[in-house]
């Protein structure tokens, strides 16, 4: 049934779409059946018979194949061929008089021309409602039905020998664009996003759109080289804005790109692994990433990781090591940051990076979270029952802050461990805090700290800081690792410390590895510091013999 279907839909697509081959067919087999119309009126006795009338069948063809043009002028030559040379009665020789055939003509030409308008209305239907099934209305782009019939015949029309790429392309941050410039200009903004990206297209780049804040791109004839080249280039280029309504727009895009034949042998394959490279780019940080067979093992293994996270909870797998944080003022560890691992029985010991961008895309998250604050605030307490004060860091992402329940659940672990105050400090990344600032409001009505984590990783803006509900600014190891060779990095670390503590903020280097790092940062004016020069990571039971070693305890 699916077969006979398709091969009906492609019928209609050929007539109302004919190329140029298929014209110079059509041509003769019109010429066939005038013919034919020709023979049997002659050969049946003349005009004067009912054979005559299988002329009407050219006639309806060629309606069918031009619309009103070809009926009109199929049923002159329809008159024509059975008028002045056709006998009225072949077999004693009479001929038609003019009136006969002239008036038959006039029949000849009122069907075609009917027959014409007929295929006319019916062709501009099937067009409107091509048009609706394979185009989008808004980006005004073709869709996904579209690049999968595209697909389809680049596979089947070249015997599968016809390389191509396809690049899954998704606006991120459309939300927060759309916060700016106004919902009542959401189709404007997807017709805009639509225009740029399309405008920039080379010749055999064509733009479709998939869904909702989705695009694909196919790169007709690329090989896989060329394919990975042009992503990377494209990736770059996307970093420019774009300009709505007088506002410079920057879209955060992630792309994923597959390739065929080496990724997929049918359209939906090709298709789907590059999903799935973009939803890899995405839960790593990436701007684009280019499909490998590991992706697909990975994502396989982390699913079965999800499914684990609960009776892993139950078991205790998991455990909170904590790393500290070293004042350069007071030379003390005045603080520690309270860090996930998990105990896996089949993998070993596993850092929150295996695990922790997965389940972000999850409400496992949350209760992940949870389980830190109050593993956390109880580890807090043993030190502090032994003499111990330490300001203990946790890290909370916007998946957190979006949770219905977190102010609740806040709330009910705080009233539990009876702590809270400026000895509790959530660290939350540059981005995350640009967007949920209501929450942490009401985060810091509770007394809590506030520190950006990753601080230059994400809008890097000093000028977004005064704006920041936050006590402390951690600048991202990425600006420290190089800080005593790189001098654009020294420059940038001696720009945010001091417009840091312009407004009234704590500094805090993250990756600090080195003495001489760390003399520098001093020099500079940074408060703090974190990183392997102080301490690595380790269980709440060495952070006695750490503040021992630096004489704390």
């Amino acid at each position: 049934m699916k077969s006979m279907s398709r091969w009906f839909e492609n019928l209609v697509i050929r007539w109302s779409r004919p190329n140029k081959e298929r014209r110079i067919y059509d041509y003769f087999i019109l010429f066939i059946l005038y013919l034919l119309s020709w023979f049997a009126a002659y050969y049946t006795g003349g005009s004067k018979y009912s054979y005559v009338h299988t002329v009407y069948i050219p006639v309806i063809y060629a309606a069918l194949l031009f619309k009103i043009p070809g009926g009109f002028l199929g049923g002159i030559l329809a008159g024509i061929v059975l008028g002045p040379i056709m006998p009225l009665d072949a077999e004693i020789g009479v001929m038609q008089s003019f009136s006969n055939w002239f008036i038959r003509m006039l029949f000849f030409v009122v069907i075609g021309t009917i027959a014409g308008i007929i295929f006319e209305i019916l062709s501009s239907q099937f067009n409107r409602i091509e048009r609706l099934a394979y185009f989008d209305s808004v980006a005004e782009l073709p869709n996904k039905i579209c690049l999968q019939r595209r697909l389809e015949g680049l596979i089947n029309g070249n015997n599968g020998k016809k390389t191509f790429g396809i690049i899954t392309l998704v606006v991120e941050n459309y939300l927060d664009i759309l916060d700016v410039i106004g919902y009542d200009l959401t189709d404007y903004f997807w017709f805009r996003v639509a225009r740029y990206i399309n405008n920039h297209l080379p010749e055999n780049v064509s733009l479709y759109y998939f869904d909702n804040n989705t695009y694909q791109i196919l790169l007709e004839g690329f090989d896989e080289g060329r394919v990975e080249k042009w992503t990377e280039h494209f990736s770059e280029f996307l970093n420019y804005p774009i300009n709505i309504s007088g506002i410079p727009i920057y879209l955060k895009c992630r792309l994923g790109c597959a390739f065929y034949p080496k990724h997929g042998s049918t359209a939906e394959e090709v298709m789907q692994k590059s999903f799935i490279a973009m939803d890899k780019a995405r839960t790593r940080g990436l701007g684009h990433l280019c499909y490998q067979e590991t992706l697909t093992e990975k994502s396989k293994e982390n699913f079965l990781l999800l499914g684990e996270v609960k009776e892993a909870l139950e078991k205790e797998e998991f455990v909170l090591y904590y790393q500290p944080k070293y004042n350069l003022l007071e030379e003390k560890i005045f603080g520690v940051e309270a860090l996930i691992r998990w105990n896996h029985p089949r993998k070993g010991m596993m850092s929150p990076g295996e695990f922790i961008p997965e389940m972000e895309n999850t409400d496992l998250i949350n209760l992940l979270t949870y389980w830190v604050m109050e593993r956390a605030l109880s580890d807090y307490s043993e030190w502090k029952e032994k003499g111990i004060t330490l300001n203990v860091s946790i890290n909370i992402s916007s998946h957190n802050l979006q949770h219905y329940r977190f102010l609740e659940e806040v709330d009910r672990i705080i009233a539990e461990y009876a702590i809270g105050g400026p000895h509790i400090e959530l660290e939350i990344t540059e981005t995350d805090i640009m967007t949920e600032n209501k929450v942490l409001d009401k985060l810091l009505e509770r007394g809590f700290r506030i520190s950006i984590d990753d601080f230059g990783t994400g809008y890097s803006s000093l000028a977004y800081l005064k704006y920041l509900p936050a006590d402390t600014i951690k600048i991202d190891r990425g600006f420290i690792g190089n800080i005593t060779e790189n001098g654009s990095d020294r420059e940038i670390v001696k720009a945010v410390i001091k417009m840091g503590h312009a407004l009234g903020k704590s500094v805090l280097a993250e990756g600090v590895e080195t003495e001489e790092a760390l003399e520098l940062l001093k020099e500079m004016g940074c408060d703090s510091v974190q990183g392997y020069y102080i301490s690595r990571p380790v269980p709440k039971e060495r952070i006695i013999d750490l503040l021992q070693q630096y004489s704390q305890f």
